[in-house]
């Protein structure tokens, strides 16, 4: 699919501006570390292996897909944590950690049958 100038010009600007607002946002609460906010037109994680190179730390995310997915689609934070050259941090997403947080579990006397409300 071939796009136009005038969108692609408009996709960067656009990226741009996020990339700032996250820039901002994130140097707010880096306590004295440097923040640094690049935009690059690569795939992913040649993009951060080659940005990685000349920095300290490399955080990344994780959506927290799972493995056949991440198997099929690749998994730019697995390759990171593989291959870049510096520390590297992976943070999963609030969901990923709350799919994982310990649940209640049902306990009592009696049947379940006997119950006549909704389980925690």
């Amino acid at each position: 699919m071939l796009e136009s100038a005038e969108a692609r010009d408009d996709a960067c600007a656009h990226a741009g501006e996020l990339l700032d607002a996250l820039v901002c946002a994130t140097r707010e609460r880096a306590n004295g570390f440097t923040v640094k906010g690049v935009l690059v037109e690569d795939a992913a994680s040649a993009a951060l292996l080659d940005q990685g190179e000349s920095v300290d730390l490399l955080v990344v995310g994780s959506r927290g897909r799972g493995g056949l997915r991440s198997m099929l689609f690749g998994s730019v934070a697995h390759a990171m944590t593989e291959h870049a050259t510096c520390p590297t941090v992976v943070l999963r997403s609030p969901q990923h950690h709350e799919a994982w947080l310990p649940r209640p579990v049902p306990s009592g006397v009696g049947a379940l049958e006997d119950h006549d409300g909704d389980l925690p």
